[in-house]
């Protein structure tokens, strides 16, 4: 069986060095062998002692052209590492990420520094593409503040500019007065919820994990937003099989008020609101509505930040809404090691939102 090891970098630099050394000493024996015989004929009574050391001192010089010319046509042939690697460097702190490193120029055979330069370049560029979906990211994230920031600023500024005329009836004064609340709460909303998000996001686990019992706490979560759903008369299901689970209990808390909150906002008057546990495994916790439902590709971009799905932008009760209460939810359940997801059958046929333990 014919064996297919290929030599280790080591001995394959050796035998380079080797087989070029022997192959420029060939060249050099023949060129002094040559110019040894053009000095025997063209100068004819030389010394022999000058003669050898005339040939050798011609040989070094043609063996030098020719070492120059060599290094001239395959310098042109291959590029400036180092040069490529300076360049790439410079334009990334310039903040210029979408810098590549052609990787197939770099590549040797049989192992030695051309790899190691091909691994190096692969590598930043790698880097340099995880840095460019960064700035990206950073990009929206400021565009999408913004955004969230002006609307609610330009309410309160516009009602306020309204306030300081005096010839205003009391019920329309009352009036602006509650929008301008109600814009300020929400920019406070926002603020907490950026806040709780980027606290949250380095965090490897949940802090401060402790056993708690799920049940009692979807039910009172479904107590404390009563009056929500009461206004809307909503038929509340409840389906709390009794289980207890260990995490932050003030985090899940957070995370069931968002599902519920969510769901009984996105459900018309007179709607169905179901929250039931299922033993599993895995365990699961579902919030199930009757409400308006996410178009197709909806359901996995729902827990992005500051993502509205098209559904429901025309409703006047988003006006209120951040768009990072599922973000925040994202966030918490995946840092217990759990997982959420929306399923919605399609616009006007409801939504589930499901947290799998």
């Amino acid at each position: 069986m014919k064996s297919t090891r290929q030599p280790r970098p080591g001995t394959a630099i050796l035998l380079r060095v080797a087989g070029t050394l022997a192959l420029m000493g060939s060249l050099g024996t023949l060129a002094w062998f040559g110019c040894w015989q053009g000095f025997g004929v063209f100068f004819t009574g030389i010394d022999p002692v000058w003669r050898g050391l005339a040939a050798f001192a011609a040989a070094f010089f043609v063996m030098f052209l020719f070492g120059w010319g060599l290094a001239r046509v395959m310098g042109g042939r291959r590029p400036d590492v180092f040069g490529l690697f300076n360049e790439a460097f410079l334009r990334i702190t310039q903040g210029d990420y979408k810098v590549q490193i052609p990787v197939s120029e770099l590549g040797h055979r049989g192992g030695g520094p051309g790899d190691t330069f091909k691994i190096m370049a692969q590598n930043l560029n790698t880097m340099a593409g995880a840095l460019a979906r960064v700035e990206d990211l950073r990009r929206q994230f400021v565009a999408d503040v913004s955004h969230e920031f002006q609307s609610p600023l330009t309410s309160i500024l516009g009602f306020a500019e309204a306030l300081k005329t005096g010839d205003l009836p009391d019920p329309l004064r009352q009036r602006y007065l509650e929008i301008i609340e109600t814009e300020a709460r929400r920019l406070s909303r926002v603020s907490a919820n950026l806040l709780r998000l980027n606290a949250l996001e380095d965090r490897e686990g949940p802090p401060d994990p402790a056993p708690f019992r799920l049940d009692v706490q979807l039910r009172g979560v479904l107590v404390a937003l009563e009056p929500q759903w009461s206004a809307k008369n909503l038929e509340i299901e409840a389906d709390l099989t009794e289980v207890e689970v260990i995490g932050n209990g003030e985090l899940w808390t957070q995370v069931w008020t968002n599902l519920v909150h969510n769901a009984v906002k996105f459900t018309p008057p007179g709607g169905t609101l179901t929250v039931r546990i299922a033993a599993g495994p895995p365990l699961k916790v579902e919030v199930e509505d009757s409400g308006i439902g996410l178009a197709p590709g909806e359901a996995d971009r729902v827990f992005e930040r500051f993502y509205k799905a098209e559904s429901a932008r025309s409703r006047a009760d988003t006006a209120s809404g951040s768009g990072l209460g599922l973000a925040l939810v994202h966030r918490i359940v995946t840092l217990h090691g759990a997982r959420v997801e929306a399923l919605s059958p399609g616009l006007g046929q409801g939504t589930t939102l499901r947290v799998s333990f």
